[in-house]
């Protein structure tokens, strides 16, 4: 190639590289966010890593803290329904410490979940399926919020973005809300004025806007009395939590497979029924058979923990 070519094409090059990096240096933060969030509701597939602390006080009447350390791997199929959390949980409370390790699967509308070597199952809805989506839900926050744009990073060899989601209050405060399993306690607590502090980081991915870690940090503070109604109860319950997250094998196969031994896993509408059964039993046997029962339903029976979700 003539030399005068050679000059010409490397001055184009050149050229095209400053405009390119040029357009990315001066996207404005309304372009990044939207870029972000058409690059991340095109996710199906992902698989990644959480850790979570936990600090709650106020929940007993000495006022100790309760700790909470869990660690999981997972991975999920969006497009299929699909899930597995495998990981552990720590807890301290008053000087005695526990180590529990803890499955969860959803496959087939059903989510499948193992604590203290025991499977239970129960059927899954439409809402409980969009509760467990980490990628979705942090989406939503930034779609109807706003974008802090902090200081670029370099981890692990790749080059991010790395910004604050400033989220929309109200609609911070709908999704804490709709976390909840237990209809009484939606009822009894303010949400929205429930969180005192949230703060949110996370990282994308420069070349695919693809959001690959997040950290949050969160407060929650609820009246102790809100959730007595007899109103004897004073106080504060303070739910401190942080967690960490990372993604990775973004649209890539996962594969989730149900263990054998989860496939006979106990139904949670069936016990809650053998519950009700004994009760009315027992009444029996004593001569109370004429006393009514209240019914049992789904919120009576203690909350099975998903995995991933601080707040049920």
């Amino acid at each position: 190639m003539n030399g005068k070519y050679v000059m010409i094409f490397s001055i184009f090059t050149i050229i095209v590289l400053f405009l390119v990096s040029g357009c990315v240096a001066n996207m404005s933060s309304e372009e990044l966010q939207n870029r972000l969030i058409s690059a991340n509701n095109n996710i199906d597939t992902y698989s990644g890593q959480m850790n979570m602390d936990i600090k709650m006080t106020g929940a007993d009447s000495a006022g100790g803290a309760i700790n909470y350390h869990l660690e999981s791997t997972f991975s999920i199929d969006s497009p299929n329904k699909k899930m597995a959390i495998i990981g552990s949980m720590k807890m301290e409370a008053g000087g005695v410490k526990q180590d529990i390790d803890m499955e969860t699967y959803i496959v087939d509308d059903y989510v499948y979940t193992k604590s203290m070597n025991t499977w239970i199952k129960m059927q899954m809805d439409a809402k409980m399926w969009e509760e467990q989506d980490q990628v979705e839900q942090i989406t939503k926050l930034i779609e109807s919020g706003s974008l802090k744009q902090l200081n670029d990073e370099n981890l692990n060899g790749k080059s991010y973005y790395v910004m604050e989601i400033i989220p929309d209050p109200e609609e911070l405060g709908k999704m804490v809300l709709d976390q909840q399993q237990d209809s009484r306690i939606k009822q009894m607590v303010d949400f929205e004025n429930a969180i005192k502090s949230y703060k949110a980081k996370i990282w994308v991915n420069k070349e695919t806007f693809v959001m690959e870690k997040s950290e949050v940090k969160t407060v929650l503070e609820i009246d102790l009395n809100d959730l007595d109604p007899e109103g004897k109860k004073t106080g504060k319950l303070v739910l401190d939590y942080s967690t960490t997250m990372t993604f990775d094998k973004i649209n890539e196969p996962v594969n989730i497979n149900l263990p054998e031994e989860a496939k006979n896993a106990q139904d949670l509408s069936e016990i809650s029924a053998n519950i009700a059964n004994q009760n009315a039993n027992n009444l029996d046997a004593s001569g109370m058979d004429n006393m009514e029962m209240p019914d049992i339903n789904m919120e009576d029976v203690p909350d099975f923990d998903m995995g991933d979700n601080p707040f049920k």
